[in-house]
């Protein structure tokens, strides 16, 4: 096997594990009933949780998508 495209691919499992770790870690840390008698708070909450998901999905499509290319070689 190529040295590059094995490290590549050590590359690619670490960004794997990081996007798994990630959305783990959001998901356990969600919390849906915030702030649920503070309209105001809940719906700071929820765009701050939004933007946090948004970097997950980027960190999990990213990931795919280099794995898609790698695969395909």
């Amino acid at each position: 096997m190529d040295k590059n495209y094995r490290q590549s691919l050590i590359d690619l499992q670490e960004d794997l594990y990081y996007a798994e770790y990630a959305m783990n870690t959001w998901m356990q840390e969600f919390k849906i009933d915030s702030a649920k008698t503070d309209q105001e708070k809940r719906l700071a909450y929820l765009e701050k949780e939004k933007t946090k998901v948004l970097e997950v999905k980027r960190a999990i499509m990213e990931s795919v998508s280099r794995a898609d290319s790698l695969f395909k070689k």
